[in-house]
């Protein structure tokens, strides 16, 4: 053992990493790597794959193509960052390369997970921070039966809104506040930890000091980002349809009663496949008393709570929505399962037991939720169908620079095609509950919408359109052409049929 320089009292450096404590942290280290990689495997060899990450490659070829993102270069509900990650990996790696995001999720995960463990080891040491971070790299692939763990926003957010915990709990407060603002900017939903940090800050010595710099951080990173907003040209798009349409985008679902097929669909799934994540973490918040807990556990179980009620607050329990609440919950379960290593084998078995019954009880309650108490299953919207023949057809009859439309919420058509979207808008309705045919209420769909696709037509008239409605297996046969005049006349004047592939009618330019 090589004791650090300027010890005192005998003791050795914390921290200090010597060859024999590197060797002992590679096992596990190979560990959580392993695992990591196995989980995500299955996102590293699919293309095309959700929604919003279709959403969000189509978006940034636009951008790519020297558009300003929510205008010409592309519009989406999404704050700026989430765009900015997918444009730089296309112009590092290639057009619609998600191979190539894909692998960059990876690495954030695997970074994140890192930090986990850290904060997880200042609570109860490196067992319980291990486990953090295992169960990170873990967890973050659990999707639930219908959709798999993707690019999405979730994934980028936890990163700097993690490493903003850990700064902290070290009362690094204006570093933590700037990177609250990244998270926010990455996912409108990371806001909800800013009141988190300002209330620790408050309970901490020198809080007029620490309160003052992590608001002059947020600010500040906030400033930044939507500085170079500004300096392109997208700030007002950013407001319009980021922080306007939020409002409109929220509602069909819980008026419509639709947030209790999503919590079937999503939420009740992803419970059933992630016990091990949430189950020890409930343990270790429930038989210990909020007294004894330490500052930086308050913290994390606040940090819990918080990301609770933005993960519902839409109402839809998207399974990729969860992500947000992974990493308090691993920090949690790896305290409470370094705790519980030491226990009796007595215990253990009750553990066990109730853990069986739970899930029991669990599994019941769904399959008596599926049966009863809610509507007939409907397909929601998650992993798109396993069509490629339009794509195909698009490809084989247009050049490389040409541009084509896609009507419905269908992106992955533009990226399996490999070609440009020739409007901002890369899908309509998304977000929206589309199976029960309801009026189309959504930021995406509002008045000021139909201008400016009329716009994108005559800058950049598209030299095919896709029309998803007419797919019988898709998720947009309740909105046809028809109901949305303005498109129908944009068709209709400038377009005809040619083909229908696995059900999408395929419209091309005249002359």
């Amino acid at each position: 053992m090589v004791r650090a320089a300027g010890n005192h009292g005998g003791g050795v450096r914390q921290g200090l990493l010597t060859p024999s404590r590197a060797r002992a942290l590679l096992p596990p280290a190979a560990l959580v790597l392993v695992v990591t990689l196995a989980a995500h495997l299955e996102s590293l060899l699919r293309r095309a794959s959700d929604g919003d990450e279709d959403a969000y490659s189509a978006i940034a070829r636009l951008m790519l193509q020297g558009g300003r993102l929510y205008a010409d270069g592309g519009v989406d509900n999404k704050p700026p960052v989430i765009f900015w990650i997918y444009a730089a990996a296309f112009r590092l790696f290639g057009n619609y390369n998600l191979f190539a995001v894909h692998m960059l999720k990876v690495a954030v995960v695997l970074a994140t997970a890192a930090l986990v463990g850290v904060l997880a080891r200042k609570l109860a040491g490196d067992w319980a921070g291990w486990i953090a971070a295992l169960f990170y790299g873990l967890f973050t692939a659990a999707g639930g039966p219908q959709q798999y763990a993707g690019a999405n926003t979730e994934v980028f957010m936890n990163l700097p809104l993690v490493a903003s915990m850990l700064l902290l709990l070290n009362r690094r407060f204006a570093l933590a506040g700037a990177l609250i603002a990244l998270a926010c900017l990455t996912k409108q939903v990371a806001i909800v930890n800013l009141p988190l940090a300002l209330i620790f800050a408050l309970v901490s010595a020198s809080r007029a000091r620490n309160l003052a710099a992590l608001l002059a951080g947020f600010a500040a990173g906030a400033g930044l980002l939507l500085g170079a907003l500004a300096l392109t040209g997208s700030a007002a798009g950013f407001w319009r349809w980021t922080v306007v349409s939020l409002a409109s985008y929220e509602s069909p679902v819980w008026g419509s009663g639709q947030a209790l097929i999503y919590l079937r669909e999503w939420f009740l799934p992803w419970l059933l496949a992630t016990p091990l994540l949430w189950a020890p973490a409930l343990y270790r918040l429930a038989t210990k008393p909020w007294r004894e807990m330490r500052a930086p556990e308050r913290t994390i179980a606040g940090w819990l709570l918080v990301g609770v009620l933005g993960a519902v607050a839409s109402g839809r329990f998207f399974s990729h929505y969860n992500i947000a609440l992974v990493a308090p919950l691993a920090i949690l379960a790896g305290a409470a399962l370094a705790e519980l290593r030491r226990l009796p084998r007595r215990t253990w078995r009750g553990l066990l037991a109730a853990g069986a019954l739970a899930g029991t009880l669990a599994a019941g309650i769904f399959l008596l939720a599926d049966a009863r108490l809610l509507p007939a299953p409907v397909r929601l919207t998650g992993t798109p169908p396993d069509r490629s023949g339009a794509a195909d057809y698009v490809r084989a009859h247009t050049n490389p620079g040409d541009r084509i439309f896609v009507w419905g919420n269908a992106p992955y058509d533009y990226v399996l095609s490999e070609r440009t979207p020739a409007s901002r808008f890369t899908a309509f309705l998304r977000g929206f509950p589309r199976e029960q045919g309801l009026e189309p209420r959504n930021w995406d769909t509002t008045p000021d919408v139909w201008p400016a696709l009329k716009e994108d037509f005559v800058n950049h008239p598209p030299a095919f359109i896709l029309d998803t409605s007419t797919d019988p297996y898709g998720t947009f046969t309740h909105y046809p052409l028809s109901r949305f005049s303005e498109v129908a006349a944009l068709v209709r004047d400038g377009y005809e049929p040619v083909a229908v592939v696995e059900g999408v009618t395929i419209y091309q330019r005249r002359g």
